[in-house]
């Protein structure tokens, strides 16, 4: 690139064939730096399509009924730590988790992973189910949770990462912009092969979006 003088002159223009856009010119209108792109790099730029959340374990609680151990910290070798909670391999058990989607939503159905590891596994496989409750303003608490979707996946090897495939399509049932949601994951113990306890570290949400704010 040349280095504008301090007669030069920094503008926005586009070339005939659109397929530059010079950003830097001289008084003659020469371009000294060009951005090669297609010609719809800014038209192909959008937020509207699928986005990720990410729910940590921290995030989570132990269910009051059935729920899984509270939150623990492991140290891996190496000094890495890891904090989730963990899921016996015997007894169905669940946990917890709360929050409050964009606006943007497009208020229809989400996909999620789950991610988890173990400490003593075996080559056996866990199933995960997660459920969900939307509440608007002055919607009753007290209600059932719907639309339980599962995912399954095989343990690989001891402490490493687990990422469950993506769910099918949950549908978060008669959800509005705004409403509290109330997700309850369950480890299926009592249907999968795994014995052992299995390492919740999170889930990673995804969703799609309508438009380009949350309005």
């Amino acid at each position: 690139m040349t280095k504008p003088s301090a007669f030069t002159k920094i503008t926005v223009i586009a070339d005939a064939t659109d397929d530059y856009i010079p950003i830097i010119v001289d008084q003659t209108g020469s371009p000294l730096e060009r951005i090669i792109t297609h010609a719809n790099f800014l038209k192909d730029v959008t937020p509207i399509g699928i986005h990720d959340f990410w729910v940590g374990a921290t995030g989570m609680w132990p269910s009051t009924t059935n729920g899984c151990a509270a939150l623990a910290k492991r140290e891996i070798v190496s000094g890495v730590d890891i904090q989730t909670l963990n899921f016996d391999g015997a007894t169905d058990e669940t946990a917890q988790f709360t929050i409050s989607l964009p606006r943007n939503f497009d208020n229809a159905t989400i996909t999620f992973h789950v991610y988890w590891t173990s400490a003593t596994g075996t080559a056996l496989t866990t199933i995960w189910d997660l459920s969900v409750l939307a509440r608007s303003d002055n919607d009753p608490l007290n209600a059932s949770y719907t639309d339980l979707t599962s995912v399954t996946d095989t343990w690989i090897a001891n402490d490493d990462v687990h990422i469950s495939p993506e769910s099918a399509d949950m549908t978060v049932t008669s959800h509005v912009d705004g409403d509290l949601i109330q997700f309850k994951i369950n480890r299926d113990a009592t249907a999968d092969t795994a014995t052992v306890d299995a390492e919740l570290i999170g889930i990673m949400l995804h969703i799609t979006t309508d438009s380009a704010v949350a309005a």
